[in-house]
């Protein structure tokens, strides 16, 4: 597994979690509300209901993104008009999928209706309106989850748009500054060569490791304490000659 690919897994993993821990206390209230009822509690039948519910809803997650993302940016009318259909088509997708699968692991025998088509007429006229519900709220948390995410990719690519802006201009001044520095340090150079060779050799042995120093340091984003001090060294060190 590449280091790309470790994010997915953990948010496919903190999905799947999600949504059994949902599935788990809807199965756990049923249960209850069963025993609070003087009825015992058919455990097996509230876990297959329950989890076979949120699965569905789990897998249908990324079609609701997709669907999600074709409106993003549109108008409210584009919106209304994609996702109101949408929503209805969905809901009746995972529901007609729900209430098979349900009936084929259970068996109509422990239903009161006696056929397919009057239990799916049944718990349509109950949940429809709350898969459409759910459509809803898993497209409002996508949507949210994408924003935030676009607006932080916005900040990053801000943040490093205005480092390169500083790291040109900072640029841009030296290679304004370095040649009048270059150009006043030769001729001082040339002044002390007669009057004082010493200086002179001094000079030209800081203005060598100036110019090393800026050339290793040119493209560098960051530059050691250590180097910066060395650079201001030299620097100094030239300019103490020249203004003595």
């Amino acid at each position: 597994m590449t280091d790309q690919d470790s994010p997915r897994w953990q948010r496919l993993t903190l999905g799947f979690g999600f949504w059994t821990l949902l599935a788990l206390s809807y199965a756990l209230s049923s249960g209850l509300s069963s025993i609070s009822e003087g009825y015992p509690a058919n455990w097996l039948r509230a876990l297959s209901w329950n989890l076979g519910n949120f699965w569905l809803w789990m897998a249908l997650v990324p079609l609701v993104g997709w669907l999600g993302r074709q409106t993003a940016g549109r108008s409210w009318r584009r919106f209304f008009a994609v996702q109101v259909p949408a929503s209805l088509g969905v809901a009746l997708l995972q529901m007609a999928a729900h209430l098979v699968l349900f009936w084929n692991l259970s068996g109509p025998g422990q239903m009161k209706v006696r056929t397919l088509g009057q239990y799916m007429g049944m718990e349509f006229a109950y949940s429809f309106h709350l898969a459409v519900l759910t459509y809803w709220v898993i497209l409002a948390v996508l949507r949210g989850m994408e924003s935030r995410q676009h607006l932080r990719d916005e900040r990053l690519r801000r943040t490093q748009l205005e480092t390169q802006l500083a790291q040109a201009q900072l640029q841009a001044l030296r290679m304004q500054l370095q040649p009048h520095f270059l150009f006043n340090t030769l001729n001082a150079i040339s002044a002390l060569a007669l009057a004082d060779p010493l200086q002179a050799r001094l000079m030209i042995a800081r203005l060598s490791d100036f110019l090393r120093l800026t050339l290793e340091e040119r493209h560098a984003p960051q530059v050691p304490l250590a180097r910066e001090l060395e650079f201001l060294a030299c620097y100094l060190g030239i300019q103490q000659v020249r203004f003595q």
